[in-house]
């Protein structure tokens, strides 16, 4: 189903780009019509289309309506007439209007570069930020990594100490066992050499 609408608006719009705005917004939902100046500073505007493009043409505008100049607006729904077969911006006859609503279009083009500028310096900053975390993040991964090497050299370190306490004193006393038993030795060997001298001198 289609319809028409006719939205009367106030504000900065005669001369700043407006129209050229308006007329990219109704291009973008397929709608036709046109923009023109009234007295007292106010802009028209007709849209013709589906009657779910126009209302979203509607919400586009307000949207946008205060970066673009809008004060006030009103808006009259009515009947599809099929008026129009494009959208067109009706100039205004003194020159001096004329040509500064001639600048409309490469003034809204320069909005949208500035939009698009401010975007890329945005997207840049993240991905600085982003960065800056990843520096952030390998320096504290070195840290640990270092922190967790030198708490393993000193964990292994006490262990070889512990067992070096541990079988240190066990070797000790093996050593010590060692000379007890050659002790006995020495003194089992005198006993049985004492033993056969007395069987001999015996018999």
């Amino acid at each position: 189903m289609k319809k028409r609408a006719l939205i009367t608006v106030t504000g900065t719009v005669q001369m700043a780009g407006f129209k050229s705005r308006v007329k990219i917004i109704a291009l973008e939902f397929g709608l036709v019509g046109n923009a023109e100046n009234l007295k007292k500073g106010a802009v028209r505007i007709i849209v013709e289309g589906e009657s779910s493009k126009v209302e979203h043409f509607l919400v586009a505008l307000r949207k946008e309506g205060k970066s673009i100049g809008i004060r006030g607006s009103r808006v009259r729904r009515s009947p599809f007439k099929g008026q129009f077969d494009k959208f067109t911006i009706i100039r205004d006859e003194n020159f001096e209007e004329a040509m500064s609503d001639r600048m409309d279009l490469g003034i809204s083009y320069m909005r949208d570069i500035k939009g698009d500028i401010s975007g890329v310096n945005k997207n840049t900053s993240t991905i600085k930020r982003e960065i800056h975390g990843v520096k952030k993040g390998i320096v504290t991964l070195d840290r640990s990594f270092k922190k967790g090497i030198g708490g393993l050299d000193r964990h292994t370190g006490q262990h070889f100490k512990g067992l070096n306490r541990k079988y240190g004193t066990f070797g000790h006393q093996m050593k010590g066992m060692a000379k007890d038993i050659k002790a006995m030795r020495e003194l089992l060997a005198i006993f049985v050499e004492y033993s056969m001298k007395k069987e001999t001198a015996e018999a």
